[in-house]
């Protein structure tokens, strides 16, 4: 995957040591609602050092392409993932407290899609998971162009959780004929 996206006013930059200082922001100030809905992502951004080693670990087995998430101006507003097992990958993304209800995650999930259709012709379809509590992140989804497929039981593993998973899918053919309607 590119190392740099660039899509809908954002960059998506592999992480690197040179946004440690702004993930200690985030940590100061969001942590609690990023672990609200993602425990693991919370605890390993916990560490802003280890956690770029971390995503530097992944992306060079090509497990995961971890991405920051930045605005115009140099902010970085969140974080995503895209976790390639072909034909499927997974997506995931958080966006910093208060920078939240700016379409910042559903343009980064637009990008992120966008390109990794374009570089990985061994995927036909990208997927995300959310609690159904975790509306916001739902409506990310179904903004995205995603369409929803089931729910699952899942043990709650934070108190906002509703226990319930919801199955988000684009696939690769549906991305086309969005594009080609605009």
């Amino acid at each position: 995957m590119k190392t740099v996206i660039i899509g809908d006013g954002l960059r998506l930059e592999k992480w690197r040591s040179s946004h440690i200082t702004e993930l200690s922001k985030i940590v100061a100030t969001s942590l609690e609602h990023i672990g609200a809905w993602m425990p693991s992502a919370a605890a390993e951004v916990a560490d802003p050092e280890a956690f770029v080693q971390g995503t530097e670990r992944a992306w060079r087995s090509g497990t995961v392409y971890a991405y920051g998430i930045v605005e115009r101006g140099g902010m970085v507003s969140g974080h995503i993932t895209l976790t390639p097992e072909p034909p499927i990958a997974g997506v995931g993304y958080w966006v910093r407290i208060e920078r939240l209800r700016r379409s910042i995650a559903t343009r980064a999930v637009r990008a992120l899609a966008d390109a990794a259709f374009d570089e990985r012709t061994d995927l036909t379809a990208l997927e995300l998971t959310c609690d159904e509590a975790n509306t916001a992140s739902a409506a990310v989804a179904r903004s995205a162009g995603f369409t929803y497929v089931t729910s699952r039981r899942r043990d709650p593993r934070t108190p906002a959780e509703s226990g319930q998973q919801m199955l988000w899918r684009l696939v690769r053919e549906d991305l086309k004929r969005d594009s080609t309607l605009q």
